[in-house]
Protein backbone atom coordinates (compact mmCIF):
# COMPACT_ATOMS: atom_id res chain seq x y z
CA UNK A 1 0.00 0.00 0.00
CA UNK A 2 3.17 2.30 0.38
CA UNK A 3 3.88 2.26 -3.09
CA UNK A 4 0.19 3.68 -3.65
CA UNK A 5 0.65 6.24 -1.10
CA UNK A 6 4.09 7.46 -3.02
CA UNK A 7 2.44 7.48 -6.46
CA UNK A 8 -0.75 9.76 -5.15
CA UNK A 9 1.33 11.99 -3.78
CA UNK A 10 3.76 11.91 -7.14
CA UNK A 11 0.92 12.15 -9.47
CA UNK A 12 -0.71 15.03 -6.79
CA UNK A 13 2.81 17.27 -6.83
CA UNK A 14 2.95 16.75 -10.70
CA UNK A 15 -0.50 18.44 -11.03
CA UNK A 16 0.29 21.52 -8.68
CA UNK A 17 3.18 21.96 -10.65
CA UNK A 18 1.70 21.65 -13.95
CA UNK A 19 -1.16 24.28 -12.59
CA UNK A 20 1.33 26.47 -11.04
CA UNK A 21 3.14 26.84 -14.76
CA UNK A 22 -0.13 27.49 -16.40
CA UNK A 23 -1.12 29.87 -14.36
CA UNK A 24 2.43 31.33 -14.50
CA UNK A 25 2.69 31.33 -17.90
CA UNK A 26 -1.39 32.94 -18.19
CA UNK A 27 -0.01 35.78 -15.65
CA UNK A 28 3.46 36.60 -17.24
CA UNK A 29 1.18 36.94 -20.83
CA UNK A 30 -1.06 39.98 -19.67
CA UNK A 31 2.05 42.64 -20.21
CA UNK A 32 2.73 44.95 -22.34
CA UNK A 33 6.58 45.66 -22.62
CA UNK A 34 7.86 49.26 -24.24
CA UNK A 35 9.90 49.15 -27.27
CA UNK A 36 11.16 52.61 -28.79
CA UNK A 37 11.33 53.06 -32.27
CA UNK A 38 10.29 49.10 -32.61
CA UNK A 39 9.97 47.88 -37.02
CA UNK A 40 7.18 45.21 -36.69
CA UNK A 41 4.34 44.42 -35.04
CA UNK A 42 3.98 40.42 -34.95
CA UNK A 43 0.96 38.83 -34.99
CA UNK A 44 1.02 35.00 -34.76
CA UNK A 45 -1.47 33.24 -36.13
CA UNK A 46 -4.27 30.54 -34.97
CA UNK A 47 -7.18 28.91 -36.17
CA UNK A 48 -9.86 30.25 -38.61
CA UNK A 49 -13.19 28.97 -38.30
CA UNK A 50 -14.69 29.18 -41.81
CA UNK A 51 -12.94 30.63 -45.21
CA UNK A 52 -11.27 34.38 -44.71
CA UNK A 53 -13.00 34.28 -40.68
CA UNK A 54 -10.57 34.36 -38.03
CA UNK A 55 -11.48 32.09 -34.69
CA UNK A 56 -11.74 34.72 -31.47
CA UNK A 57 -8.09 34.01 -30.50
CA UNK A 58 -6.92 34.77 -33.95
CA UNK A 59 -9.53 37.64 -33.96
CA UNK A 60 -8.56 38.80 -30.57
CA UNK A 61 -4.60 38.86 -32.04
CA UNK A 62 -5.24 41.21 -34.47
CA UNK A 63 -7.80 43.60 -32.94
CA UNK A 64 -4.77 44.30 -30.71
CA UNK A 65 -2.53 44.76 -32.75
CA UNK A 66 -4.41 46.83 -34.75
CA UNK A 67 -4.37 49.28 -31.40
CA UNK A 68 -0.42 48.73 -31.62
CA UNK A 69 -0.53 50.16 -34.52
CA UNK A 70 -2.71 53.07 -34.57
CA UNK A 71 -0.86 54.29 -31.13
CA UNK A 72 2.30 54.02 -33.43
CA UNK A 73 3.85 51.33 -31.35
CA UNK A 74 5.52 50.10 -34.80
CA UNK A 75 4.68 51.46 -38.80
CA UNK A 76 4.24 47.79 -40.23
CA UNK A 77 2.47 44.82 -39.24
CA UNK A 78 3.68 41.18 -40.04
CA UNK A 79 1.00 38.44 -39.74
CA UNK A 80 2.30 34.69 -39.85
CA UNK A 81 0.21 31.68 -40.14
CA UNK A 82 -1.02 28.77 -42.28
CA UNK A 83 -4.53 26.93 -41.67
CA UNK A 84 -4.96 23.07 -42.77
CA UNK A 85 -9.03 23.64 -43.13
CA UNK A 86 -9.58 26.93 -44.56
CA UNK A 87 -8.52 29.50 -47.27
CA UNK A 88 -6.59 31.83 -47.19
CA UNK A 89 -4.06 31.37 -44.06
CA UNK A 90 -4.88 32.30 -41.09
CA UNK A 91 -2.09 35.24 -41.79
CA UNK A 92 -4.25 36.88 -44.61
CA UNK A 93 -7.50 36.10 -42.93
CA UNK A 94 -5.82 38.69 -40.09
CA UNK A 95 -4.49 40.78 -42.57
CA UNK A 96 -8.17 41.27 -44.62
CA UNK A 97 -9.40 41.82 -40.75
CA UNK A 98 -6.98 44.41 -40.04
CA UNK A 99 -7.14 46.09 -43.30
CA UNK A 100 -11.24 46.25 -42.66
CA UNK A 101 -10.27 47.55 -38.83
CA UNK A 102 -8.61 50.83 -41.11
CA UNK A 103 -4.98 48.96 -41.64
CA UNK A 104 -3.83 50.25 -45.21
CA UNK A 105 -2.20 46.66 -47.45
CA UNK A 106 1.30 48.63 -47.33
CA UNK A 107 1.18 48.47 -43.62
CA UNK A 108 1.04 44.50 -43.68
CA UNK A 109 2.85 41.65 -44.58
CA UNK A 110 1.93 38.11 -43.94
CA UNK A 111 3.92 34.89 -44.00
CA UNK A 112 1.58 31.77 -44.73
CA UNK A 113 3.52 28.69 -44.31
CA UNK A 114 4.01 28.27 -41.23
CA UNK A 115 1.90 25.78 -38.81
CA UNK A 116 3.50 25.58 -34.93
CA UNK A 117 5.04 28.26 -33.01
CA UNK A 118 8.62 27.51 -33.74
CA UNK A 119 8.00 27.62 -37.72
CA UNK A 120 6.12 31.24 -36.75
CA UNK A 121 9.46 32.51 -35.33
CA UNK A 122 11.64 30.87 -38.15
CA UNK A 123 10.01 32.60 -40.84
CA UNK A 124 9.02 35.35 -39.62
CA UNK A 125 12.42 35.89 -38.70
CA UNK A 126 13.25 34.77 -41.97
CA UNK A 127 10.63 37.59 -43.61
CA UNK A 128 12.19 40.39 -40.86
CA UNK A 129 15.42 39.95 -41.64
CA UNK A 130 14.90 40.44 -45.35
CA UNK A 131 14.24 43.66 -44.48
CA UNK A 132 16.29 44.52 -42.25
CA UNK A 133 14.46 44.32 -38.96
CA UNK A 134 15.24 43.67 -35.95
CA UNK A 135 12.98 45.37 -32.97
CA UNK A 136 9.38 43.65 -33.15
CA UNK A 137 6.54 43.59 -30.68
CA UNK A 138 4.97 39.78 -30.39
CA UNK A 139 1.42 39.45 -30.52
CA UNK A 140 -0.48 36.81 -28.81
CA UNK A 141 -2.29 35.06 -26.54
CA UNK A 142 -1.27 35.68 -23.05
CA UNK A 143 -0.06 32.35 -22.26
CA UNK A 144 1.33 31.47 -25.33
CA UNK A 145 3.67 34.79 -25.97
CA UNK A 146 6.44 33.66 -23.02
CA UNK A 147 7.10 30.39 -25.24
CA UNK A 148 6.60 32.12 -28.52
CA UNK A 149 8.96 35.41 -27.30
CA UNK A 150 11.56 32.60 -26.44
CA UNK A 151 11.89 31.35 -30.18
CA UNK A 152 12.14 34.71 -31.34
CA UNK A 153 15.00 36.00 -28.84
CA UNK A 154 17.25 32.77 -29.52
CA UNK A 155 16.70 33.90 -33.80
CA UNK A 156 18.00 37.58 -32.96
CA UNK A 157 15.37 39.29 -32.61
CA UNK A 158 14.94 42.19 -29.72
CA UNK A 159 11.68 41.54 -28.67
CA UNK A 160 8.77 43.13 -26.49
CA UNK A 161 5.76 41.06 -25.70
CA UNK A 162 2.25 42.71 -25.50
CA UNK A 163 -0.43 39.69 -24.82
CA UNK A 164 -3.55 40.37 -26.45
CA UNK A 165 -6.26 40.15 -23.21
CA UNK A 166 -8.89 40.68 -25.56
CA UNK A 167 -8.66 36.97 -25.91
CA UNK A 168 -9.32 36.95 -21.67
CA UNK A 169 -13.50 37.66 -22.76
CA UNK A 170 -13.71 34.37 -25.05
CA UNK A 171 -14.21 32.91 -21.20
CA UNK A 172 -12.39 30.87 -18.36
CA UNK A 173 -12.74 27.58 -19.93
CA UNK A 174 -10.95 28.68 -22.85
CA UNK A 175 -8.37 30.24 -21.20
CA UNK A 176 -7.51 27.45 -18.90
CA UNK A 177 -6.89 25.17 -21.99
CA UNK A 178 -4.49 27.12 -24.09
CA UNK A 179 -2.50 27.68 -20.24
CA UNK A 180 -2.75 23.95 -19.61
CA UNK A 181 -1.69 23.48 -23.27
CA UNK A 182 0.80 25.64 -23.52
CA UNK A 183 2.86 23.89 -20.62
CA UNK A 184 2.95 20.53 -22.63
CA UNK A 185 4.23 22.94 -25.32
CA UNK A 186 6.86 24.26 -23.11
CA UNK A 187 8.27 20.86 -21.86
CA UNK A 188 8.04 19.73 -25.50
CA UNK A 189 10.86 22.61 -26.43
CA UNK A 190 12.99 22.15 -23.81
CA UNK A 191 12.89 18.21 -24.34
CA UNK A 192 13.92 19.39 -27.78
CA UNK A 193 16.20 21.97 -26.74
CA UNK A 194 14.53 24.84 -28.52
CA UNK A 195 15.30 27.79 -26.12
CA UNK A 196 19.18 27.39 -26.12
Amino acid sequence: MKWKRVLGVGIALSAVMVLSLAVYLDNWGHRDEPMDRADAIVVLGSGLVADDTPGGSLAARTQHAVKLWKAKRAPMLLFSGYDDYFQPSQAQAAAHLAHRMGVPRGAMLTEDTSRNTWENALNSVALLKKNGWKRIVLVSDPSHVWRASQHFHNMGMDVAVSGATESDALGWQLRAHKSLREVLSVSRDVLFLRYW
